[in-house]
Parts: C-alpha cells; sequence; structure tokens
C-alpha cells in the first residue's frame, strides 16, 4: 500500500463512522520504519491532537527523533514483546510494525 493510500484509508474510515477529520485526533503509530515514519509526517501536517509512536528498534527511534525533533510527537522504545502501544488510548491506531 503506497503512504498516501494508508492516509486516505484513515480519513475514510474516520469519514465513514462519522467521527470528522484528523484534526485534534489522537493518533498512534507502531512502528516508526519507512512506512510508519511517511505517516507520521502526514499526521503532523493535518494537525492531529496527539500523536504517540513506538518501536522496537532504537535506531529508527532515533532517526525519526532527529527527522521530526520540534514536532509534537511522543516516541516510545517498546521491548521485543512489549505490545502495549496497541491498548494506548486513540481515536487511530495504525499498526505499521511487525507484530510478534
Amino acid at each position: 500500500m503506497h503512504f498516501n493510500e494508508l492516509y486516505s484509508a484513515i480519513e475514510g474510515a474516520l469519514a465513514h463512522l462519522g467521527m470528522g477529520t484528523l484534526d485534534g485526533k489522537e493518533v498512534v503509530v507502531q512502528g516508526v520504519g519507512t512506512v510508519g515514519l511517511a505517516l507520521i509526517r502526514q499526521l503532523l501536517a493535518r494537525r492531529v491532537g496527539r500523536l504517540v509512536a513506538a518501536d522496537t528498534n532504537r535506531d529508527a527511534l532515533d532517526h525519526a527523533a532527529r527527522l521530526l525533533e520540534d514536532q509534537p510527537l511522543e516516541l516510545r522504545l517498546a521491548g521485543p514483546d512489549d505490545m502495549s502501544i496497541l491498548a494506548e488510548r486513540c481515536d487511530v491506531l495504525a499498526p505499521t510494525g511487525k507484530l510478534a
């Protein structure tokens, strides 16, 4: 799936559920690799209310932190069996990383 298609799918799901737009929504992204990072950049451009992302790869998190250092984003390091990000309170959950 192309990054824009993923973003459009999220917007479409919100519209279908009568939840409006992404403005002000709480969004959780599992994985900050190629797909997750591209999605995070699109979400930040759309004024989401709260954005949390987690990954098991410290290098990927460090890379994301460098690229997005002045952005309102909470990055978390997760252990290999830590699925807690999937239980985080949110309006939108985007599981873009590998699941154990």
